[in-house]
């Protein structure tokens, strides 16, 4: 059993295997919330299309999730991008609606445009890109009330992800026959089927790493792999750049600083090769990964919601004031201290977290003062091997947070 002993001495100055977390939240509902979801920082909501049962909006706190309200029209909702007051959502059946999200608690239908079998969105500027089963469509909503259809193009291919960064798209094709595939769409009326990178394995998505609106680099997972591309010369084709094999499949990532994979019932961040974080997520859900809102989301019959910030989101969600050193000694045996440094009163919660990303129990939890506190790790019950220490910070009415995952390596 680990163990917890107060108070302390020196704070050790540097940080490592840490990673920023919004917070963990479940919604247990009994839906099906597998389909799409985004997060929109300047109103701090969460947006899930939930199939048939439409498109609903959430607002996360640090230990529960506020419901906010629904809108359910034709179709099932598969893909929701939100931008400004209106929701773009890929519906099925439904086609193509941009929905009036001002006020969650009465949303309504601004316009439509039918199509057969919409799956997937991506919105940018005057443009949405959408795709359904081989094919790519592009529509003009410049007046959401009126959508008009610019080109349909055949894919080789069905877009399980769509990405643009100026005169490119980027389309995670994830047939057997499928792959990366790049379209030139300076001539939105006509856009051209350029480069194709293939695989051995199946490709489930692609992401752009953006930095003030422009693209360095691409991410793109294929199973166990991802491959890393530079694209931020749009002249030339996508450069690869590495491809990094991983310990599980990577079905969805994102970019805030570690490429993100789903392995099973197991959230993992990885750096290159080497997993440097991981989170339990609830059954073999299927993962949803924005790389637009940089937040992750796994769901399956619940909602799990974890904020990975970047420097953008830290301002909505990072409580300030606090500093974690490292786990020290590290490998350890049979104990291990790790200091946190409190500038006010916060609620605090340390977790211990196995390899695979389970929580196998509670250290410590709640409210504790300002200054030094030291905390001793003593490891009698567990076997040699990987862990991660979560330490989840809140202010003291726990509606603001912020968490750090330290890697400690138990050698017996």
């Amino acid at each position: 059993m680990w163990r917890f002993i107060l108070p302390g001495y020196l704070l050790f100055s540097a940080i490592v295997f840490s990673q920023s977390f919004g917070g963990s939240f479940v919604l247990p509902v009994k839906r099906d919330i597998t389909q799409g979801q985004w997060v929109d920082y300047s109103n701090f909501k969460l947006y899930v299309a939930e199939g048939v049962s439409g498109l609903h909006v959430y607002t996360p706190y640090i230990d529960s999730i506020g419901y906010d309200g629904g809108f359910t029209g034709a179709g099932e909702y598969k893909c929701v991008e939100v931008k400004g007051s209106h929701a773009y959502v890929a519906a099925g059946s439904g086609g193509l609606q941009i929905i009036d999200v001002s006020n969650p608690a009465a949303m309504s239908l601004v316009g439509s445009i039918a199509n057969p079998d919409l799956r997937v969105l991506h919105h940018s500027g005057q443009y949405v890109f959408a795709g359904s089963i081989s094919k790519l469509f592009i529509y003009d909503v410049s007046n959401p009330a009126t959508i008009s259809l610019i080109s349909e193009t055949n894919l080789p291919g069905d877009p399980l992800r769509i990405m643009a960064d100026r005169n490119r798209l980027y389309l995670a094709l994830g047939s057997s026959w499928g792959g990366l595939q790049v379209v030139d769409i300076s001539n939105p009326s006509a856009p051209v089927l350029t480069q194709l990178f293939t695989y051995p394995g199946f490709v489930y998505d692609c992401v752009l790493d953006l930095e003030e609106g422009d693209a360095n680099l691409l991410f793109v997972a294929e199973g166990v792999r991802y491959h890393t591309y530079s694209v931020n010369n749009q002249s030339v084709p996508p450069v690869h750049q590495s491809t990094d094999s991983v310990g599980g499949k990577v079905s969805r990532i994102a970019f805030p600083g570690f490429v993100v994979g789903k392995d099973g019932s197991t959230i993992k961040l990885y750096d290159h090769q080497f997993i440097v974080a991981s989170y339990f997520a609830p059954g073999a859900s299927t993962f949803i990964a924005e790389g637009g809102s940089q937040h992750i989301a796994a769901c399956g019959d619940s909602l799990l919601y974890m904020g990975i910030l970047t420097s953008d989101a830290e301002e909505i969600y990072t409580p300030k004031g606090y500093e974690l050193s490292d786990i020290y000694p590290n490998p350890f045996n049979p104990s291990a201290r790790i200091q946190l440094q409190l500038e006010k009163q916060s609620y605090v919660t340390a977790e211990l977290i196995s390899s695979l990303g389970e929580k196998l129990e509670t250290l410590s939890e709640g409210v504790f003062p300002e200054g030094l506190h030291q905390f001793t790790l003593r490891a009698g019950g567990y076997t040699s091997g990987v862990y991660f220490i979560r330490f989840i910070v809140s202010d003291v009415s726990r509606k603001s947070s912020a968490a750090e995952i330290k890697k400690a390596i138990l050698l017996k």
